[in-house]
């Protein structure tokens, strides 16, 4: 497929897209801070906004479809084709994440990606330190929540790791947009504001994610030929499917009785032992399965058994059901294959910096919070062209190749 380069209707889609982007980005702010947490039925606010935000989504599409004509009819097929599944598939399991990631995939596509990013940066830190200085002038509650003796405090969010994970996302997207750029004051900055906010959240996952990529950042910006060795990117590769597979097989272990898993649960939260829960209770299916998770916070008000599900491979499996689940494995592989074989590295530690996060932490599905997500639809279709420009210019050649044979006695040239 070819994007029809029409500078006015770019800006247009663009401007369109960017509206319903921070419609969505400043209506979860509100819902996930601790603003309505008292004043309404927050699970029916939520759905109020996916609901618009996919109802919009549509429409947007198809009317930039029939107007734009940007993509072929048999490219518009198929999204709806993929549109339908996923719709189904969130009528069946009430999960609206999945339908919401995809459609702005589709909006995407045309989109400048580092422009998009530049504005979700700008965007996500007024929003972050608005909830912030609310939650100092007391209109929003800092939840404290204790965990091993330390408090966690959310600053205005509805948890802690949220808080932590918000500020990361923006923060992770900074050095994707600006590596290059960033001298030693602007790294030594970054590392401070992360580690600052980080004893208020004291959440050790986001926190020795973002350290391992804030290293490899670093590593770009003075060894960058290291990172287009082959084994390097083989690596990247195997990189999901390998953590998916972790995931299940720590989880596995514990069931068993594994004295290295049950350590390794202590060191982690309890988390495998929820994930072992979660696992033997509810049935994996091939399109996802319905569960009910129970924070830390709902079991401390109400009294019920704590019950959460931060893994987000497990989480996936159960959530979106297995297809899914393979489905996001395979992308993400050949993803990252592609990002490294073009030695597009900042993009490609971006989408890391998620698949590590997704061992501890459920809001690498949230397209919010990864909007690596939002750009892979582009990225293939990118790829698509990139085959085919390369199969026209093969199929030249082999022409041109015929074309000059001649005969000389018995041989052919």
């Amino acid at each position: 497929m070819r994007f029809v380069l029409n500078k006015n209707r770019y800006k247009q889609k663009e401007k369109v897209f960017l509206i319903l982007w921070t419609i969505y980005v400043v209506g979860y702010t509100m819902l996930v801070s601790t603003m309505f947490r008292d004043m309404f039925d927050l699970s029916m606010a939520t759905k109020f906004l996916y609901i618009f935000i996919e109802l919009t989504g549509i429409v947007i599409y198809c009317l930039d479809f029939f107007i734009n004509r940007i993509i072929s009819m048999k490219t518009f097929l198929g999204d709806m084709l993929m549109l339908g599944l996923t719709m189904g598939l969130e009528l069946s399991n009430f999960k609206n994440n999945f339908l919401i990631c995809i459609i702005f995939m589709l909006l995407a596509r045309g989109i400048d990606f580092s422009r998009f990013i530049k504005y979700d940066i700008k965007l996500k830190i007024f929003l972050f330190f608005s909830v912030l200085l609310l939650c100092y002038a007391g209109v929003l509650e800092n939840y404290m929540i204790e965990v091993s003796g330390s408090y966690k405090q959310s600053l205005g969010f509805y948890h802690p790791n949220m808080m932590m994970v918000f500020l990361l996302s923006a923060v992770v997207e900074f050095m994707f947009v600006y590596n290059k750029k960033i001298n030693a004051v602007g790294y030594v900055a970054v590392a401070l504001t992360v580690y600052f906010f980080s004893l208020f959240s004291t959440s050790r996952t986001p926190l020795y994610t973002f350290i391992i990529v804030f290293i490899f950042f670093l590593l770009l910006r003075k060894y960058r030929k290291v990172f287009e060795l082959k084994i390097v990117r083989i690596i990247a590769t195997l990189l999901t499917p390998a953590l998916a597979l972790l995931s299940f097989l720590v989880t596995f272990l514990y069931i068993a009785g594994n004295n290295f898993a049950i350590q390794l649960n202590y060191f982690l939260s309890n988390r495998i032992k929820f994930q072992a829960y979660f696992l033997t209770t509810y049935r994996l299916s091939i399109f996802g399965t319905q569960f009910k998770t129970v924070s830390t916070k709902e079991a401390y008000e109400t009294g019920a058994e704590r019950a959460i599900l931060d893994n987000a491979y497990v989480r996936c499996a159960l959530d979106f059901g297995i297809i899914i689940f393979i489905a996001m494995c395979i992308m993400y592989s050949v993803i990252l294959y592609r990002l490294f074989l073009e030695k597009n590295y900042e993009f490609a530690l971006l989408c890391i910096f998620f698949v590590v996060l997704g061992l501890g932490e459920a809001y690498s599905l949230n397209v919010l919070y990864n909007v690596s997500l939002v750009y892979f639809l582009s990225l293939k279709d990118k790829m698509d062209d990139f085959k085919k420009e390369k199969h026209r210019k093969e199929g030249w050649f082999k022409k041109q190749k015929k074309k000059f044979r001649f005969v000389w006695g018995d041989r052919k040239f």
